[in-house]
């Protein structure tokens, strides 16, 4: 059922990118695209909407992913697209709040080894 889908995965840190993109195709077979960049994600999705499923990073320069998730789905054609958004940092309300119209949250941590 997952084997073979396109995965849009929005974040501007190479790790997590790399990690991300690694764990989507071991365990799905997935196509990843890796857009550094809200506005780069939305111009991607523009040009190529056979995307199945968006993991966003929320926390990003420039544009950050609540507002990227909120253009994406205002746009019709994306207006059931499963969008997952990331985020290291838990955020008040819990896994009850719905915001920027994600369909799911997920909490990750980057390796920061020798970071204090």
């Amino acid at each position: 059922m997952l084997a073979g889908k396109k995965a849009l995965i929005v974040d501007d840190d190479m790790r997590n990118i790399y990690a991300l993109n690694l764990a989507a195709w071991s365990a799905t077979r997935w196509t990843c695209s890796t857009p550094r960049a809200a506005p780069m994600a939305i111009e991607q999705l523009r040009n190529n909407p056979d995307v199945d499923v968006v993991l966003m990073d929320v926390m990003m320069p420039e544009m950050d992913g609540y507002e990227a998730m909120r253009r994406i789905r205002s746009m019709e054609e994306y207006k059931n697209l499963p969008m997952i958004a990331l985020t290291a940092k838990a955020m008040k309300g819990g896994s009850r709040e719905v915001y920027g119209g994600r369909s799911k949250r997920l909490h990750h941590q980057a390796n920061r080894r020798g970071s204090s």
